[in-house]
């Protein structure tokens, strides 16, 4: 004869469906636990890139003109402090640069900024680069 609970009630056994399910549950934390733990010790450097998104408007009546670029750190380290150096260029000389400085680009993640300058960066070549970050 089976044994019985206190209340009367006699005990049953997990079906499978919830064995199912609890291992599904174990699976999901084992994998978020093992992702946090990965990014938690996997290293590495900011890693800056830099694409142009828009150039060459006309942005006042003084006849500046604006290069408007995202800057993206595909590494997982945040980046602060980043210099970003716009210049045009004529064959090897520089002859109109142009700074700006962000202060801080996240790991996985991009920001936009614009470089004014004086001459049409159509008519010559564009350099932008990023030129040195700190690490927070």
């Amino acid at each position: 004869m089976a044994k019985r609970s206190q209340n009367g009630f006699k005990p049953q056994s997990s079906s499978p469906a919830e064995w199912v399910v609890a291992a599904l549950g174990a699976a999901i934390v084992i994998v978020t636990v093992g992702y946090l733990l990965y990014f938690e010790f996997a290293g590495g450097p900011p890693h800056a890139t830099i694409s142009i998104i828009e150039h060459t408007v006309q942005y006042t009546t003084d006849s500046e003109y604006l290069v408007r670029f995202r800057i993206r750190n595909s590494g997982r380290a945040t980046a602060a402090h980043v210099h970003v150096q716009g210049k045009l260029l004529q064959g090897d000389k520089t002859f109109e640069s142009s700074d700006v400085t962000f202060d801080y680009v996240p790991g996985f993640s991009s920001r936009t900024g614009t470089l004014f300058f004086t001459h049409d960066p159509a008519k010559v070549q564009l350099q932008l680069r990023p030129v040195s970050f700190t690490e927070p």
